[in-house]
């Protein structure tokens, strides 16, 4: 199988190559520099330098392409060009993939498109929760991959072709934690918006070996459209979690307020810019969605894509 890269230096991008060539598969990544590791001398690896933004002969490029994985994004810029650019990267992909005859995508998306507004304290998220349609409620980024996702979904019903939706959890390594879901941090100072949930965090190689299997999967099958939650296993609680955080020097100092009363008090400030005509001026982590994702407590199942890709994660 030969399978195109988007964003294939990126931090996700580097594994998933390493995932696709060592289980056999051909690799074209698609990356605007240079990539750090040396797959050059691999037989079945090849590197296009481009801009996806440009797109220019991107379709040329793409000929004899199984399967698309689209991790790529504009980080570039501020965050309604950020939008805007990464939206119209998209689109060029599409239309690339139309022009080159290639009916199989898999769009990396996150678990922050998902509504947490409407969800009760400590309630079970899996795919079977809906998005959040309220632009107003969103950060930046959640818009953005949500507005990914609708792309996507369109272009697959139009042209009756295949499409896996990926949305991973808070993606880590043994080199890289993440203090999402934690609070507000400011080099090893914290202030913890306290929750008894879990913190639905993900391995980038149980992502990897994930993302692999839906392409193995899916060129076994046409018309196919599904959507996958990507977590580890025995997720850890957020105590847990910042005790982890502790453990490897990254917070030192931290002191916690109730997840009730910080979700009271994001909701004053957003009654207060509302009031005063200054909605643009509202931070993202402030933002109603936000606030429920991050800081409510929820549990979070993986047994349908487990079940579904025969998915072993691994334990790290």
């Amino acid at each position: 199988m030969k399978i195109a890269i988007t964003g294939a230096g990126g931090y996700i991008g580097e594994y998933l190559t390493e995932e696709v060539l060592s289980r056999g598969h051909e690799v074209l990544a698609l990356a605007r520099s240079s990539l750090d590791k040396n797959w050059h001398n691999k037989k079945k690896f090849n590197l296009v330098l481009i801009d996806l933004l440009s797109a220019v002969n991107l379709d040329v490029e793409l000929q004899g392409i199984d399967l698309v994985i689209h991790l790529a994004a504009s980080m570039s810029g501020d965050k309604k060009t950020q939008h805007t650019h990464t939206i119209q990267i998209t689109k060029n992909l599409l239309d690339a993939m139309n022009k080159s005859n290639i009916s199989k995508l898999i769009c990396v998306s996150s678990l922050s498109v998902l509504d947490y507004t409407l969800l009760k304290p400590m309630s079970t998220i899996d795919e079977r929760t809906i998005i959040n349609q309220i632009n107003d409620d969103l950060g930046s980024y959640a818009l953005m991959k949500r507005d990914q996702e609708i792309i996507c979904q369109q272009w697959q019903k139009q042209e009756n072709s295949s499409l896996g939706l990926v949305r991973p959890g808070i993606v880590y390594s043994d080199k890289k934690l993440s203090t999402d879901h934690v609070g507000f941090v400011r080099k090893d100072k914290c202030v913890a918006v306290k929750h008894s949930g879990e913190v639905p965090v993900v391995h980038v190689k149980n992502v990897v070996t994930a993302i692999v299997s839906l392409a193995e999967k899916m060129m076994q099958s046409s018309n196919y459209c599904t959507t996958f939650h990507l977590i580890n296993d025995c997720l850890p609680n957020q105590k847990k979690y910042i005790d982890s955080l502790k453990s490897i020097g990254k917070l030192k100092y931290v002191v916690s307020i109730d997840w009730r009363f910080f979700s009271i008090l994001t909701s004053t400030i957003r009654y207060l810019f509302l009031t005063f005509g200054k909605k643009h001026l509202i931070p993202d982590s402030f933002k109603r969605n936000s606030v429920a994702a991050r800081f409510s407590p929820f549990n979070f199942d993986n047994e349908e894509t487990k079940k579904l890709l025969d998915w072993k994660p691994i334990s790290e």
